[in-house]
């Protein structure tokens, strides 16, 4: 779970918790106690340093007194628990700790394990395209091209190209030959041009 969206969820259950209970305490507080006109500063801070006691019959005889009381008690260490359980118990969090316990460790000569190999994770892409590649491309073979150097034999115009060759008068053109230059593939040979 991301930061953000943590953080969103601590702000919605401050707001679900928060205006109820903000609502109740500023609809009950003028019904169970009467509204003083505002004196001044000098009788606010009059009692500032005397310390008040209570006894817990004294807390249980006023009902809306018990409960502004209790919810003032509990409310500061319930919302540090559920910040806690928030951003405290996530998994970048249990990192960080883990390192500096490693790190408190480091003095006595105790080291962290050696981390376990982890197994390779695919995503769903990857799985889709494995799923498909049995499919025609393996029937697919391209044939590497071939070179060969060998002599072929160049047509002419002769009707008798099949005797020529079988005589050896048919001039066969490869890198072997160099006839091209001679008039080769005319049904001429060397010795027929020079004469």
């Amino acid at each position: 779970m991301s930061r953000f969206f943590r953080l969103m969820v601590l702000a919605a259950m401050d707001m679900a918790c928060g205006l109820p209970l903000s609502l109740y305490f500023l609809i009950s507080d003028p019904l169970y106690r009467d509204l003083e006109k505002w004196p001044s500063w000098a009788v606010v801070h009059e009692y500032i340093h005397d310390v008040g006691v209570a006894t817990h019959e004294d807390l249980t005889a006023n009902y809306q007194l018990w409960v502004a009381l209790g919810f003032t008690r509990w409310c500061i260490p319930g919302c540090a628990y559920l910040f806690f359980m928030f951003f405290g118990l996530s998994a970048e969090a249990a990192r960080q700790y883990k390192r500096i316990f490693w790190r408190c460790m480091a003095p006595f000569g105790l080291r962290p394990p050696p981390p376990k190999p982890k197994a390779p994770t695919v995503s769903w892409t990857k799985r889709l395209i494995s799923r498909n590649t049995n499919t025609v491309q393996d029937e697919i073979t391209v044939p590497s091209p071939s070179y060969s150097f060998q002599s072929r034999i160049v047509p002419s115009n002769d009707v008798d190209d099949k005797k020529d060759i079988e005589a050896g008068t048919y001039p066969a053109v490869g890198p072997e030959t160099n006839d091209l230059e001679y008039g080769a593939g005319y049904g001429v040979t060397k010795e027929q041009r020079n004469t």
